[in-house]
């Protein structure tokens, strides 16, 4: 879930910065390559989902630990339970995200601030 998320958020960065497609490894670096949307977002202008930071925060948690790391060394040092997340929120993010998506993508300025 996180990291289809995620990648909705990088396709729609994309679509306003097709610049960062461009082989500047140290511009990627600092605009794009992250597991952290809500930067992802916030650093690129994107706005509409600020009510989502924390189920966003908790998702690239998520990407980056428990896709990393399935099973902690000691049990006590992670918990696998999903009180925090509820399905509904999670498909509202996506579809909204999917939305602006596909909005940028049938438009035609493209630079106009989201």
């Amino acid at each position: 879930m996180g990291l289809a998320i995620e990648n909705l958020a990088k396709g729609i960065i994309m679509v306003i910065h097709p610049e960062y497609l461009k082989s500047n490894a140290e511009l990627n670096k600092k605009k794009i390559r992250t597991h952290n949307v809500c930067g992802l977002l916030d650093n690129n202008d994107i706005c509409g989902f600020e009510e989502d930071k924390e189920l966003l925060n908790a998702l690239s948690t998520r990407v980056i630990w428990m896709s990393r790391y399935p099973v902690p060394l000691e049990r006590k040092n992670f918990s696998w339970e999903t009180h925090w997340m509820n399905p509904e929120s999670i498909d509202n993010l996506y579809k909204r995200l999917y939305d602006r998506l596909d909005e940028l993508s049938k438009r035609g300025d493209r630079r106009q601030k989201i």
